[in-house]
């Protein structure tokens, strides 16, 4: 409910909400900058590092599309995508600079851990996303006799 006298515009039809801005990609090459910086060894620090340039590469693109309207934003959100997953299928490569995946630690336990958290969240997305649509059905009183 609006409260002071303030129009709630939420609910328009045809209202949709700004895409996240150029403030998400500031946190994000805050956190790169963060961990390339104080990872525990050298060659985290690397990959790091080298995930933080392939980041800025692709940043114009997440940027632009932002401030595109929905129809050529999916394109360009398509290229800056397109550019981090090769960058990862690659392992972030830079010309003169070679990183072997021998030398970073992988934790296999922890990764698990967190996609079982993961997998919790969507299950708790899931039901709450039932219950929802549920609650805007409308009642059909014969069929709710038989549920």
């Amino acid at each position: 409910m609006p409260q002071d006298g303030q129009d709630d515009h939420r609910d328009l039809p045809g209202r949709q909400d700004p895409p996240p801005g150029p403030d998400l990609l500031a946190i994000l090459f805050f956190a790169g900058a963060v961990t390339a910086l104080a990872a525990r060894t050298d060659a985290l620090r690397e990959h790091f590092r080298r995930t933080l340039i392939w980041m800025a590469a692709s940043a114009p693109l997440w940027i632009v599309g932002a401030a595109t309207g929905s129809g050529p934003r999916l394109w360009w959100w398509a290229a800056a995508a397109l550019i981090d997953l090769t960058g990862t299928w690659l392992a972030h490569p830079l010309p003169g600079r070679t990183l072997h995946s021998r030398e970073l630690a992988f934790d296999a336990e922890h990764m698990l851990e967190r996609l079982r958290l993961f997998f919790i969240i969507l299950l708790g997305e899931t039901v709450l996303t039932t219950g929802r649509a549920m609650t805007d059905a409308p009642v059909d009183l014969p069929m709710s006799a038989y549920t």
